[in-house]
């Protein structure tokens, strides 16, 4: 089914829908010997509705596709994963020559802390 179909398919669905409302009420206020005709009908109704609103998915899901990524998106989402491993490269090297600054930094006030041995 194509794409027009999808105006005339929710106006027939929104029929059904009216319909099954008013035979519900219908059926509710049928005589005991009427209400299994009402129900038939009310179950007849039911499955045009749902026919109809799977015609509707049908068409719908077919709107839907899945493509995979262009050449230019995975070359794009490359570069960017390669900066990003070089950027935690650098920091992890960075956290480390800080650390070596940090301990160098107390020995030496250590060292210029503790008296001298005569």
């Amino acid at each position: 089914m194509s794409d027009s179909a999808l105006p005339w398919l929710q106006s027939v669905e929104t029929i059904l829908q009216r319909a099954i409302a008013d035979v519900t009420i219908e059926y509710e206020t049928a005589s005991l010997k009427d209400r299994a005709k009402v129900y038939m009908v009310l179950a007849k109704l039911r499955e045009r509705r749902n026919t109809v609103n799977n015609a509707i998915l049908d068409i719908l899901q077919e709107r839907i596709q899945v493509r995979p990524p262009s050449a230019e998106t995975v070359a794009r989402s490359k570069a960017l994963t390669d900066a990003l491993q070089l950027l935690v490269f650098t920091i992890d090297k960075y956290d480390a020559v800080l650390k070596l600054l940090s301990d160098l930094s107390v020995l030496i006030t250590t060292t210029i802390m503790e008296p001298a041995h005569v």
